[in-house]
């Protein structure tokens, strides 16, 4: 069952992703009629949603199903909460061909364009940022997250990098431990990404508090400065910081190397 909702006019810009489908549950569920202004995508949400509250059983479903074939695959992403759910709403963050989505997804064209235009419309206004931020991410993309933040993790890092962020971060969260054993270039090349997708998750996770905030300091004023041959890297630096973010720490260790350079804590 859908939850009431208010329906939010097209010219609002508070108006969320999926106001299609929520028009379609305030229609059917409070008895309502369409309204001229209603669009041929909000009416056939609202018929299957009729159609779906006449299911009595599975059986009925699955006629619902074979009757409704794309509506019905896209309705069925939607009610999970599950990282295929994710994957996709991130490809269409992304702005990803819809061919290309197929066959990652794993779904048919016409579900990913029922998904799109019904539960998660987006690709008309990627340019908003603001209007994601806010309506599409909601108010938990301003909090700290965390590690197990998997949908906003993936709509985050879609926007910032584009499809191939997506493919490696999904390829992160199918098979988080690598096999380290497999030697050969491939295998080597797996694991150093996955280690980087570690480290930018959880630097983007890091709670910039007290507690945190002066390493982190820190950190930023190493990372921006060429680090002298022989003294740690980028990498090293960030391992170390997210092992002990103790800012006189994290600059003795910065210092460490055949040749140191002092580096005084920034201000």
């Amino acid at each position: 069952m859908c939850a009431r909702f208010d329906y939010i006019s097209p010219q609002s810009p508070l108006r969320p992703p999926g106001w299609r489908w929520l028009r379609a549950c305030q229609v059917v569920e409070n008895r309502l009629r369409v309204r001229v202004r209603d669009d041929d995508r909000v009416r056939d949400a609202v018929a299957f949603y009729r159609a779906l509250q006449r299911c009595q059983n599975e059986r009925g479903r699955a006629r619902l199903a074979r009757k409704i074939p794309a509506f019905f695959e896209a309705w069925l992403v939607y009610q999970q909460s599950s990282l295929k759910r994710w994957e996709l709403e991130a490809r269409l963050l992304a702005n990803e061909e819809t061919d290309a989505i197929v066959r990652k997804c794993g779904l048919s064209a016409n579900a990913v364009e029922v998904f799109h235009d019904t539960f998660f419309t987006v690709r008309p206004h990627l340019r908003a940022r603001d209007w994601i931020m806010n309506c599409v991410m909601g108010s938990k993309a301003h909090r700290v997250l965390t590690e197990t933040d998997q949908d906003l993790l993936l709509k985050l890092y879609a926007l910032a990098g584009g499809p191939l962020v997506v493919d490696s971060l999904m390829d992160y969260f199918r098979h988080p431990v690598p096999n380290p054993a497999v030697q050969d270039a491939d295998g080597l090349a797996k694991l150093q990404l996955h280690q980087s997708i570690r480290r930018s998750i959880r630097m983007r996770t890091l709670p910039a508090d007290a507690v945190h905030f002066p390493g982190l300091t820190v950190l930023l004023a190493l990372l921006d400065r060429k680090q002298p041959a022989g003294c740690p890297g980028p990498h090293d630096l960030i391992d170390h910081f997210l092992a002990d973010s103790d800012p006189v720490s994290l600059l003795k260790f910065a210092s460490a190397g055949p040749n140191p350079v002092p580096c005084k804590q920034p201000a």
